[in-house]
């Protein structure tokens, strides 16, 4: 029963404007970015308050469509995909998702530093071998990598070095077979 009074007294207090006595409470009231949550505990009956950052940064996340007519030369090819980096929202590593359709005979997946149509130095190695034979659809590669995996024009770089090129427009995924070892499906991330 405290509980729902104190429960109560607080929602009136911060709709109403009016300074709670509690000078946690008064911080909390009086920061914009942070939402107040109040559930009563169990044993003393008293209310407990806790504060939730809502300006705090989220991860991000960038993809891009692979497809043989990205290749440089163009491939005829029916291979197919998707990659995925996530951002981890303090910085601190980037978390990958590798997924093909219908390639055969998959070698290799690197990240390259490039705009649309040139083609440029590796910065990670997504997928690395061994070869996939035959034909393959699903997951090829999952996992993370920190600014300490970076390589080529990378090495020594920070996640946000990576992310600016991404914002670019200059980073794309080369996906190499047995068929096509320079790529044979290929995707601008965005």
């Amino acid at each position: 029963m405290l509980a729902v009074v104190v429960v109560v007294i607080l929602a009136i207090a911060l709709s109403g404007n009016k300074q709670p006595s509690n000078s946690a409470s008064t911080t909390l009231a009086q920061s914009s970015a942070s939402s107040i949550t109040t559930t009563p505990t169990t044993g003393s009956g008293e209310a407990t308050t806790s504060s939730t950052y809502a300006g705090a940064p989220a991860a991000v996340a960038y993809t891009a469509d692979l497809g043989g007519g990205n290749e440089i030369p163009p491939v005829s090819t029916a291979a197919s995909g998707t990659l995925t980096l996530t951002v981890a929202a303090d910085g601190s590593s980037v978390g990958y998702v590798l997924q093909v359709d219908s390639i055969i005979s998959l070698t290799v997946a690197r990240l390259h530093e490039g705009k649309v149509g040139a083609t440029g130095a590796t910065i990670f190695t997504i997928y690395g071998g061994p070869t996939k034979s035959g034909l393959y659809t699903g997951t090829i590669a999952k996992g993370s990598f920190t600014a300490a995996d970076l390589v080529g024009p990378l090495k020594g770089k920070t996640i946000d070095d990576l992310v600016g090129l991404i914002e670019a427009n200059s980073v794309y995924l080369n996906v190499g077979t047995e068929a096509h070892r320079q790529g044979e499906i290929r995707g601008q991330l965005q």
